[in-house]
């Protein structure tokens, strides 16, 4: 027998919603005079809403553990990308030198 929190569907419009916020943040965001803090923040919100897409319109919520688990293991490689990729950004920008 299901529970009422799996049994019931997601308001997907809501997390629409909260994810188009969460875009409308993160380009004021970029506008910030401080690099270092900036690229934290967006990366922050942007694994926020990469968490959303994959919790409620890939329904992981409702999957086994072990398949969240190698959803996590894809979503760890990309947070070592992040890391790995955000000195250039900001050791590149700071420079002054251009694109």
């Amino acid at each position: 027998m299901e529970s009422n929190a799996e049994a019931a569907h997601p308001n997907y419009v809501a997390i629409w919603g909260i994810l188009v916020a969460a875009l409308m943040v993160s380009l004021l965001m970029a506008g910030m005079k401080l690099p270092v803090v900036t690229l934290v923040l967006i990366f922050s919100v942007a694994i926020v809403k990469a968490w959303l897409v994959a919790a409620y319109f890939m329904h992981l919520r409702y999957e086994p553990f072990f398949i969240v688990l190698i959803v996590a293991t894809g979503f760890a490689c990309l947070y070592f990308l992040f890391v790995g990729l955000v000195p250039d950004v900001v050791f590149h920008a700071a420079s002054g030198a251009g694109p």
